[in-house]
């Protein structure tokens, strides 16, 4: 990964306040050790004050390098961040074959979460743990080669061995909860969702009991996660008992033996904080590597409107989403895929993404910029301001300024990015449409308004949970447990007896 690029410096000024601070701790235990032994030789009163002094002052410095150690290790990964946000951004600007994937934009955050966690949590604790004891390793050669083996051993157990020994078991627990996690996220986005089709069929006890059980396994799971570090912690504090003992045993001078024992103690305070993050390096590297691999290698647009038995599943799952699919949209066609929560749809219409569509995905997307440079990418769609705001107010936003920065999209509602991204596609000025739940979070006016543009336009394939306008499609798709079961015209559901029809007559009494 080449991540780091114009973050070095503060990188490198981070790693090093934090080995400083690491090697002011261990200075401030041995301080402690040695005052400790000098005391019993009834030293001069000046010279307990003086090392106390020191100490003190050992303290504050610890306090202040750790304070700018986290100041600089935080902006660094900040802005290597939200370089990346720009970069991308740029890329869906200058090549046009990844402005609109739809699952590159859902994956987004967790990519940026992934990559703060494994600086801030994992390779910046790491390397300045690691560091400050190599340092102390070699000072301890001054004292007794003995002294270098122990801490070595030590420092090699806590750090490799032991970590290795649970490597994969943290792996097996991590991919057990991330099964459960998405299961149930499937679970509950299928309730909230398709809670009417539930409640008519008397199945929401049964929904809400299964979302009940995945609850209590992921909790089962992040408890297992805990447990298995406490016993690392345990047999890291076994290991530091035989540490201490074979100090005792090799070390002669009394009057050293304190200190040496508290520095010992301190080193096991550096390293065992980092045991966990170790034995799950290898894993958060390799996932940052595959999203990143993913976000640079993804799949082109399709070159048609068009999907022939279609079978396929994500990567790392265990069942098929969509099964045999075919589905084929002519140029000046209106399809509306309909059917449960969780049965393919949003993956169906990832498949059927042309270069010349444009797209509102199911999870919206907008940069850190001004409302006007979100709606115009960014002067890529030009546009007069006084357009702008005739849209703003026809999507009742004109409370809305062009010129607000929209650094903080989640104080806005899901209505009001929806509304949004829907002039966004008006300004990109193409002639297909593809869209996933356009009209969810908007009331009955701004609903109906949604839609008077939709079906204005000359292609279009929408997902759609809302059932009021499907006689305006020319063909009605059915996806259920990812295929399509069944697929009629507009005029066929005024005429025959199918299951399609029958979800229209619930969702029209309803």
């Amino acid at each position: 990964m080449n991540f780091l690029k114009n973050e070095q410096i503060k990188v490198y000024l981070s790693i090093i306040l934090g080995i400083l601070s690491g090697l002011v701790g261990v200075s401030i235990f041995g301080l402690s050790g040695y005052m400790i032994s000098l005391s019993y030789f009834n030293p001069p009163l000046i010279t307990i004050i003086f090392i106390i002094v020191i100490i003190k002052l050992f303290g504050l410095s610890k306090g202040a390098f750790k304070y700018f150690e986290r100041i600089f290790s935080h902006e660094a990964t900040f802005q290597m961040i939200n370089r990346l946000r720009i970069d991308f951004l740029n890329q869906t600007l200058a090549n046009h074959i990844k402005t609109r994937d739809v699952r590159l934009i859902e994956r987004l955050n967790k990519h940026f979460d992934d990559i703060e966690g494994y600086y801030i949590r994992i390779v910046y604790p790491i390397v300045t743990a690691v560091s400050t004891v190599l340092i102390v390793i070699i000072l301890s050669a001054l004292v007794s080669t003995k002294l270098v083996v122990i801490f070595s051993v030590f420092s090699l157990f806590v750090l490799l061995v032991v970590p290795l020994i649970f490597k994969h078991v943290f792996e097996r627990i991590y991919d057990e909860e991330s099964d459960v996690e998405s299961t149930l996220y499937l679970k509950v986005y299928s309730l909230i969702y398709g809670y009417t089709d539930f409640f008519i069929n008397k199945e929401i006890d049964e929904k809400q009991h299964d979302i009940e059980t995945l609850i209590e396994r992921y909790n089962d799971k992040k408890f297992m996660r805990a447990n298995i570090t406490h016993i690392m912690r345990m047999i890291a504090q076994v290991l530091q008992i035989i540490g201490l003992s074979l100090i005792i045993y090799a070390v002669d001078d009394v009057l050293l033996l304190p200190m040496i024992l508290l520095i010992f103690i301190n080193v096991v305070e550096l390293l065992v904080p980092v045991m966990q993050p170790v034995s799950e390096f290898s894993r958060v590297k390799e996932t940052i590597k595959r999203i990143e691999g993913h976000s640079e290698n993804e799949r082109p647009f399709n070159e048609e409107l068009s999907v022939k038995d279609l079978t396929f599943r994500y990567e790392n799952s265990k069942r098929d989403v969509l099964k045999r699919v075919t589905l084929n949209v002519k140029r000046g066609e209106k399809h509306v895929i309909i059917g449960p929560s969780g049965s393919g749809k949003s993956t169906l219409l990832h498949h059927l993404i042309t270069e010349d569509a444009s797209v509102m995905p199911q999870f919206l997307d907008f940069y850190n910029g001004t409302l006007r440079d979100n709606l115009t990418m960014f002067g890529k769609n030009e546009v007069e301001a006084d357009e702008l705001k005739e849209y703003l107010d026809d999507f009742n936003l004109k409370e809305l300024e062009l010129d607000d920065y929209m650094y903080a999209t989640r104080h806005m509602s899901a209505g009001e990015m929806k509304r949004l991204h829907a002039i966004r596609m008006i300004l990109e000025r193409k002639n297909t449409w593809i869209m996933d739940e356009p009209t969810a979070r908007l009331n009955d006016i701004l609903r109906e308004k949604m839609w008077d543009l939709i079906l204005k336009q000359e292609t279009l394939i929408v997902v759609t949970h809302d059932l009021s306008h499907l006689g305006e499609f020319d063909f009605i798709h059915y996806l259920k447990d990812g295929e399509i079961v069944e697929t009629i015209t507009s005029d066929a559901l005024k005429e025959e007896s199918s299951e399609i029809k029958k979800i229209t007559e619930r969702f029209t009494f309803e």
